[in-house]
């Protein structure tokens, strides 16, 4: 195991080498606020309503109260024990989009700037400008308070705090993580070769506002989520496809490279596993027993186990959700959100999007499955799930690693997906897809920071799809034989 957190640390102290260099020493003007307008895809009235398809952020009584204390702690420490770090969190303060040009171009491969790169600059001002958007009307009706104010203590960016104490500048969930992982969804869906490096970067990017003392933890990891949902939405209008699209062509110009096209013939999937972007180096190792983030996990599983007997119909959804063959279980555990009977039958359009997406997808756990072979709690506690009706399967469902979770990273790949092809139903479809990846947790299959990775890891891999002109052409024609279906009623 200590092999693997070697290699793990190599990559990030790596990023970190790379972004002090580039970065260099960044005045923080976020308090300012003073920003070139943009052009917006879509209002926040428009946006998709985290507050019913996300769960609220925790108060003072629940379990991930606990571990956002805890994460505010492990912030506050590495400031102190890292000061590379916190230095790097102090810059990533900055919102600008120029400023966050020049940061992502090393990941990019490519120096990006509002002269040398104006398309993709003009996309990503845009892009997050509306992206943002998905949190407005949420900040304002939590109206959470900031860490650094509850525990009435500086952050690492002082020249912040005025603005952020304002009682108009709420913390959940984080707009800078929104942004940095918009960015991310973007820029590689116009590389997808560095995929990889550009994830990773954007990971940093939101763990910067629980160690500058600025966000909870749950405020970044709902960023996080909101930032692929309004990804998705945006796909959705045509300025933005367009504005997209020259992006692209930008981009192979300066590169040399030819605009990929269509593929022919009967695929059956959009990507191979080594075109895939590599989770294990996107996204963080789960946690061992030492780790706050485990002390979490236990809190989850012992929940999960009581939502068993308190709760018997959630209960009967989770045994359901936990089927993963045939496909069609899964699929037609949307019908109600969607509106309609998903099948190979009724919807061949749909069907055919989300299989050769999911097969797509699924490449992506298994590398880090085998790599982590994380002990999944039921084992670990010698206890039964509530899945299987034979001994003999859930015998063999422990040899396979927890982390991350499959079931999830295609619940949640469905989810944003269906949002895709029927916005206008996209807070059921995602309610769906968010309660799909809970019930792994209920069950006792997975632990709860197995089922947060794979909603992150579906998110790369719907972005990735994204860069795959036959992908877009099966999006399309989903989107069209949905329109017929629902005149049709």
């Amino acid at each position: 195991m200590m092999g693997k957190k070697k290699m793990m640390m190599r990559f990030v102290v790596g990023m970190l080498a790379t972004t002090l260099l580039v970065g260099g020493t960044v005045s923080v003007q976020a308090q300012k606020r003073v920003k070139e307008p943009a052009n917006i895809y879509f209002t926040a009235k428009e946006m998709p309503d985290m507050r019913k398809f996300m769960p609220a952020p925790p108060d003072t009584f629940g379990i991930q109260w606990t571990h956002d204390i805890m994460r505010y702690f492990w912030g506050k420490d590495l400031r102190t024990k890292n000061p590379e770090r916190a230095k790097m969190a102090r810059q990533d303060a900055e919102s600008n989009i120029e400023w966050m040009m020049k940061e992502f171009s090393v990941p990019f491969g490519l120096q990006m700037s509002k002269e040398g790169t104006p398309e993709m600059y003009r996309l990503l001002k845009d892009a997050t400008s509306t992206a943002r958007n998905i949190c407005t009307d949420v900040k304002k009706f939590y109206a959470r308070k900031r860490p650094f104010l509850r525990f009435r203590e500086s952050t690492l960016t002082p020249e912040e705090e005025e603005f952020m104490s304002n009682g108009s500048s709420y913390s959940y969930p984080s707009g800078h993580a929104i942004m940095g992982w918009c960015i991310a969804l973007l820029l590689s869906e116009i590389n997808p070769e560095r995929a990889d490096t550009l994830f990773a970067r954007a990971y940093m990017y939101g763990d910067s506002r629980v160690i500058v003392g600025a966000h909870w933890q749950t405020d970044v990891d709902a960023g996080r989520l909101a930032a692929t949902v309004a990804y998705g939405k945006m796909h959705t209008h045509p300025m933005f496809l367009e504005q997209l699209e020259k992006a692209k062509k930008e981009f192979c110009r300066l590169k040399g490279r030819a605009m990929p096209g269509v593929q022919k013939g009967d695929i059956e999937k959009y990507y191979t596993t080594e075109e895939m972007p590599n989770l294990i180096k996107c996204l963080p190792a789960p946690p061992d027993t030492l780790n706050e983030y485990f002390t979490y996990d236990l809190m989850r599983y012992f929940w999960g186990k009581d939502q068993r007997v308190t709760n018997p119909e959630r209960a009967k959804v989770a045994r359901r959700d936990g089927i993963w063959n045939p496909i069609d279980t899964l699929f037609s555990s949307f019908n109600e959100a969607l509106g309609m009977t998903i099948s190979k039958e009724n919807t061949p359009a749909i069907w055919k999007l989300l299989t050769r997406s999911l097969v797509t997808t699924d490449q992506m756990r298994v590398a880090p499955k085998a790599f982590y072979h994380r002990t999944r709690p039921y084992v670990r506690f010698h206890e039964h799930i509530l899945t299987y009706d034979k001994e003999e399967d859930e015998v063999e469902l422990g040899k396979e690693g927890s982390y991350p979770s499959g079931h999830t990273s295609r619940g949640w790949a469905t989810a944003l997906l269906l949002s895709e092809v029927c916005p206008e139903h996209a807070n059921e479809i995602l309610k769906r897809g968010w309660d799909y990846g809970e019930s792994r947790v209920i069950v006792g299959a997975h632990w709860q920071t197995d089922v947060d990775a794979s909603r992150m890891g579906a998110s790369i891999g719907y972005g990735a799809l994204q860069s795959n002109p036959t992908f877009r052409e099966d999006m399309k024609a989903a989107q069209q034989e949905y329109m017929r279906k629902k005149n049709m009623k």
